[in-house]
């Protein structure tokens, strides 16, 4: 994203992509040694949803007792 108002060097914004491509990386390891774990104790993903649209598009994850839904969040993308 260009911002006239602020100049930043090569390096520092290199800084930044390298950061939030190891902010993706360590999602994605906790996300799927999360789902091993849970896989292998016998334990199921949930499968249900929250809503739906008027056009069927459904949103959102249900619950259901016994079985996990994964949910990270946090802000993790700057921008200058």
């Amino acid at each position: 994203m260009a911002n006239d108002e602020n100049k930043t060097t090569k390096e520092f914004d290199g800084r930044i992509q390298l950061r939030e491509k190891l902010y993706d990386i360590v999602k994605e390891l906790l996300l799927s040694t999360t789902e091993k774990h849970f896989k292998d104790l016998g334990i199921k993903p949930v499968d249900k949803y929250f809503g739906e649209y008027n056009d069927g598009v459904t949103f959102g994850t249900g619950v259901e007792e016994g079985k996990y839904n994964i949910c990270l969040i946090g802000k993790t993308k700057s921008f200058i």
